[in-house]
């Protein structure tokens, strides 16, 4: 029989290439390796489009430790870290497969192993199976040897004692050690609490979040619970310093985008004399119509380039096609709204934010559906999923703006100025606000919280703008 060729799976071409050229004779060439054939694609979307099935998939380090070190990866979409994706794993292992999974953790700093035991047994009894702690070996560095990467090993197979047994003695000859084993003497106790009947409790009382992360909130790197760095709840000594410092350095960055906007924005024009209280006189409830579709477009339009990350395998491209299509289909909106006769401006700017409230809860409650679905496809059906699904959602969320400037400056044209400053000092804080609502809540519920907003802007037309 024909052996199955192995797969090397990259996302980066660049990556390749040095190791193909500069690091060929210190790597040993592994890309060109005989039955080796290499692929340049996200490897999420490989697997979803791959037919056959594995006998080993192994993720070992898949992220540059710079970005770990920085605390880049903290607030940074993963997905080939979510139960979704494990599922995806499991389903494309042989009967006897292996999963492998090489991250940093230690005895000590257990929160990636954790997380990564939660997402084995979320996903593999999604498939089925029971009984999860028999199928799951955890590998980390000795104390004494200055390492920090370990191995998860999964199995689709409950481990067998032969299979314990020579692990044992492969670990000590690489000076090695098991952290946790089927049914070991020398267990952490947060393991054996994780993997068995006090799941539930465990993740509520443990001082981290190490739930199984999702599609809808694929921040593997992301420890904290809510909050919790505002209330300093919690011992975070085992937190290397960026995923510490992360958190507040978004709180500051927040707060100072939020000072920026108010001195650029209104104070200095206020100053010289360009905009005037006055001018707000009577103008409330328009100023904050306008603050509302600011806020909410903004999110919406962060969430979507979060969630199509996951269709179209790179985010420079789902940023490129999530920002063309809104501003294009926005733009063909904002150009369409102007047939509106000025009669049934409120009555058909009530109907738009009604529609658009609707679009953003289908988006919200029925995409990822598709999403899971549509992962197989070639990368052109993927990009054109993108483009029929966001370009009806554009269009009417580019009419909002110019209706209401129609209408305010019916009642209040000296407040036209404010209201372009309002809703653009709200678009450029919600750029962070949506991060937050992300990361703490979901995609899902950031999108929830966007159609809120715009029913706000809905309201505001109780009477005349």
């Amino acid at each position: 029989a024909t052996p199955i060729p192995s797969k090397a799976i990259e996302i980066n071409p660049i990556i390749v290439n040095f190791v193909r050229q500069d690091f060929k004779s210190f790597s040993g060439d592994p890309y060109d390796l005989p039955g080796v054939v290499t692929s340049i694609m996200d490897g999420r979307s490989y697997v979803a489009q791959a037919q056959q099935l594995f006998d080993h998939i192994q993720l070992s380090a898949v992220d540059t430790t710079a970005a770990v070190a920085a605390g880049a990866l903290s607030l940074v979409e993963n997905s080939l870290y979510t139960v979704e994706a494990f599922e995806d794993y499991h389903n494309h292992l042989s009967e006897r497969g292996l999963l492998s999974i090489t991250r940093n953790w230690t005895m000590e700093t257990q929160m990636m192993a954790l997380r990564t035991a939660d997402l084995i047994r979320t996903a593999w009894e999604r498939c089925g199976h029971t009984g999860i702690d028999r199928h799951l070996v955890i590998v980390a560095p000795k104390v004494y040897s200055g390492s920090r990467w370990g191995t998860l090993l999964a199995s689709r197979c409950p481990f067998s004692a032969a299979d314990l047994k020579k692990l044992r003695e492969i670990t000590e000859k690489l000076d090695f050690m098991i952290l946790y084993e089927p049914n070991g003497a020398h267990n952490p106790s947060t393991f054996e609490a994780l993997l068995g009947s006090e799941r539930r409790t465990f993740l509520q009382t443990y001082p981290y979040d190490v739930q199984a992360t999702t599609d809808d909130k694929p921040y593997f790197f992301f420890f904290l619970k809510p909050f919790q760095f505002l209330t300093q709840q919690g011992d975070q000594q085992h937190l290397t310093w960026a995923s510490r410092k992360t958190p507040r350095i978004l709180l500051q960055a927040f707060s100072l985008v939020t000072v920026l906007v108010l001195v650029l924005a209104l104070f200095i024009p206020m100053l010289v004399g360009r905009l005037r209280l006055t001018a707000t006189k009577g103008a409330g409830r328009g100023l904050l119509y306008f603050a509302a579709i600011g806020l909410g477009f903004i999110m919406v339009e962060i969430s979507l380039i979060q969630r199509f990350t996951l269709l179209l395998g790179q985010p420079l491209y789902s940023f490129a096609g999530i920002l063309g299509c809104m501003l294009i289909f926005s733009g063909l909106g904002s150009f369409g709204s102007h047939y509106i006769e000025t009669a049934h401006l409120q009555r058909r700017a009530r109907l738009v934010i009604s529609v658009v409230v609707l679009g953003i809860l289908v988006h919200a409650l029925f995409m990822p559906a598709l999403l899971s679905v549509a992962m197989g496809a070639s990368f052109w059906w993927r990009l054109m999923i993108v483009v029929v699904t966001i370009a009806p959602l554009g269009f009417v969320m580019g009419m909002p703006l110019p209706l209401g400037m129609r209408l305010l400056e019916l009642v209040s044209p000296k407040a036209l100025a404010w209201a372009w400053g309002v809703n653009g000092s709200l678009s450029v804080m919600g750029t962070v606000l949506a991060m937050v609502v992300s990361v703490f809540f979901g995609i899902t519920s950031t999108l929830v919280v966007a159609a809120l907003v715009y029913m706000i802007a809905l309201f505001s037309f109780t009477q005349n703008p």
